[in-house]
C-alpha cells in the first residue's frame, strides 16, 4: 500500500500529529489551543494499560506521586530523562502519553501487532525507552541493532528471522535503514517496514531533503518520530487491559544479537532472547540488594500466585553517607529529594536495552543522558544536576583517574576544556566566572557511587579513585547500573 510523506494510506494529506503549523521561513509555531488541550490530555490521563502488570504497577505508582490525595509530600519527582547536550526533558507524565500515542500509531499505522518486531538502530537517544516501551504495549519485540556494525551485518542478523515492521533510527543512519530493506528484499512487498526517524518530524525541511536523497524508494513509509508519538488534538491514545504476570512472562521482550566471522566469511551469529520473565528476575533480584543501592522497589513478584505486596524500603545510609533514590512515606511518595544517575544509554549493548527501562519503571531513577562520555562535561554535568550516581565502564572510568591525577583537584577545570552547554552557571555568574572559581573537586563533590560491570575496575582504579575522591565507592555490578543479579537463561 502507497502512502504519501504524512503516512496516509489513501494518498491525500493528513494534519501533524503535534498540532504545529508552518510559516513562511520553514519554522513551525505551536497552536496555542492545541497545547492547552494537550496539558488537559496529560492531566486528565491517568492510566497506562497494556504494559506487563510487574511494570504497570511500578510506573502507575510513580506516575501518581504527586497526585495522592492521603500524602503531605512536598517532593516532586525530577524529569525522567535529561539531555544533557540540549537539556530537553522527559517527565512521567510525558512518557507515559507518548509511549501509549505511539503504540496507536505503530498499530493503526505501521500496523505493528502482537509477535512482531520492531528495530532500533541508534546510537544514544532519550526517546528510546519511550519506542522499547511501545512496542511492549502492542505485544511486540524490540530487536537492538548495533549502530557500528556494517549493512551486510546487520542483514546476517535479520535474514534469519521475520522482518521488523518498523526500523527506529537516527539521522545519520537514515541511509543504511534503507540499503538493509531493500538488501532484505522487501522494498516493494506488502510487509514492507516504516522508518521511523528519531529527533526528526514531517515539516523538518533538513528531514525532507534527506528523505528525498537517501531513501527514495521508500519514501512513502518514512516518519518523524514526533508525528506518532505526540497525539493528534481531540483524539487519545487507545486503552489496553494490561498483561498478567503468567501473560507476560512468556513473551519475547527483546532481542541481541552477537556474531563471529568464520574462515570463509561467513557470520555465526547468535539470537539472544530475553524474555519478560528474565526482566521479572531482575525485578525481584532488587529485594535483595547490598544495603549500599538505592532501592525505591514497592511490588514484587516471586512467581505467578504470590499476591502482590507493597514492600517496606530499606533507608539505612551506605557507609559513606548517601541516601537511598527516594525517601518514601507510608503512601510510597517521596518527602526527599531524588538523586539523579548519568548514564550515556549504550541501548545496543547486550542487556543495556531493558536494564535501562527497569530502573525507570521500578527504580524511579532520573537520568542526565550524555551521546558521549567527555570527561570535562561529565564534570560539569555532576555539579550542574547534583549526580550522585554514574555508570560508567572500565575505559571510562581510567580516564576520570588519569584525568584527576594531571589536574589538581582543587584547581578549576582548563579553560580549554570548558564545555559551555554543560555549565552550572549560578544566578547572576558568567559562564567564564564559575568556571574560573569552581575546582574541580568542589564540582564532583555530589557524586557518590560509580557503577561498572568490570572486575578490573574495583581491582585496579577503585584503590586510585578512592585517594582523589575519598567520598566516591566503586560499586561492581553483573550488568551495569543498579541491578546485581544475571539474568537467567531460557534456553
Amino acid at each position: 500500500m502507497s502512502t504519501n510523506g504524512n503516512g496516509s494510506g489513501n494518498g491525500t494529506a493528513t494534519p501533524p500529529l503535534n498540532g504545529y503549523s508552518s510559516i513562511g521561513n520553514g519554522r513551525r509555531r505551536r497552536n496555542q489551543s492545541t497545547r492547552r488541550r494537550n496539558q488537559r490530555r496529560l492531566e486528565e490521563q491517568t492510566e497506562l494499560h497494556g504494559l506487563p502488570e510487574y511494570l504497570y504497577d511500578s510506573y502507575e505508582r510513580l506516575y501518581n506521586i504527586p497526585r495522592n490525595a492521603n500524602s503531605n509530600a512536598q517532593v516532586q519527582p525530577p524529569p525522567l530523562l535529561t539531555d544533557a547536550c540540549t537539556g530537553n526533558e522527559i517527565t512521567y507524565a510525558s512518557f507515559r502519553l507518548r509511549a501509549a500515542t505511539l503504540a496507536t500509531s505503530l498499530a493503526t499505522r505501521n500496523h505493528v501487532s502482537t509477535d512482531d518486531t520492531v528495530a532500533i538502530l541508534v546510537e544514544s537517544n532519550i526517546n528510546v525507552p519511550i519506542v522499547a516501551t511501545a512496542a511492549w504495549l502492542l505485544g511486540a519485540t524490540v530487536v537492538v541493532l548495533s549502530p557500528q556494525l556494517r549493512t551486510d551485518e546487520l542483514y546476517a542478523f535479520l535474514s534469519q528471522q521475520q522482518s521488523p515492521r518498523s526500523f527506529f533510527v537516527s539521522r545519520e543512519l537514515l541511509g543504511t535503514a534503507a540499503q538493509l530493506i531493500t538488501d532484505l528484499g522487501i522494498l516493494d512487498s506488502e510487509a514492507r517496514p516504516h522508518i521511523v526517524v528519531f529527533d526528526a518530524h514531517d515539516d523538518d525541511r533538513e528531514f525532507q531533503t534527506s528523505r528525498d536523497q537517501q531513501v527514495a524508494g521508500v519514501r512513502g513509509s518514512l516518519w518523524g518520530l514526533e508525528d506518532l508519538y505526540i497525539p493528534r488534538p481531540g483524539e487519545y491514545p487507545a486503552e489496553r487491559p494490561p498483561l498478567t504476570l503468567s501473560e507476560a512472562q512468556e513473551r519475547t521482550a527483546i532481542i541481541y544479537y552477537s556474531h563471529i566471522v568464520e574462515a570463509n566469511n561467513q557470520y555465526d551469529v547468535t539470537a539472544i532472547r530475553l524474555f519478560h520473565e528474565n526482566v521479572i528476575s531482575h525485578y525481584n533480584s532488587s529485594l535483595r540488594r547490598s544495603p549500599s543501592l538505592p532501592d525505591t522497589t514497592v511490588y514484587s513478584y516471586s512467581s505467578s500466585s504470590t499476591p502482590r505486596s507493597q514492600t517496606p524500603i530499606s533507608r539505612t545510609p551506605s557507609a559513606y553517607g548517601v541516601e537511598p533514590f527516594a525517601q518514601l512515606d507510608e503512601y510510597g511518595v517521596p518527602t526527599a529529594p531524588y538523586p539523579i544517575a548519568y548514564s550515556v544509554l549504550r541501548m545496543h549493548q547486550v542487556y543495556r536495552l531493558h536494564r535501562i527501562i527497569f530502573n525507570i519503571f521500578c527504580r524511579g531513577a532520573a537520568y542526565v543522558v550524555a551521546p558521549s562520555f567527555v570527561l570535562a562535561e561529565f564534570v560539569c554535568l555532576v555539579d550542574r544536576y547534583a549526580i550522585q550516581y554514574a555508570e560508567l565502564t572500565f575505559s571510562e572510568t581510567r580516564r576520570l583517574v588519569d584525568y584527576l591525577q594531571m589536574h589538581s583537584l582543587d584547581q578549576p577545570l582548563p579553560r580549554t576544556d570548558w564545555p559551555l552547554h554543560a555549565i552550572n552557571i549560578p544566578e547572576g555568574s558568567t559562564p567564564a566566572d564559575h568556571l574560573e572559581t569552581a575546582s574541580i573537586g568542589s564540582m564532583l563533590s555530589t557524586l557518590r557511587f560509580i557503577y561498572t560491570e568490570t572486575e578490573c575496575t574495583q581491582t585496579e582504579l577503585a584503590p586510585a579513585l578512592s585517594r582523589l575522591l575519598p567520598h566516591v565507592e566503586v560499586v561492581r555490578t553483573r550488568f551495569g547500573s543498579y541491578v546485581e543479579s544475571p539474568i537467567t537463561s531460557r534456553d
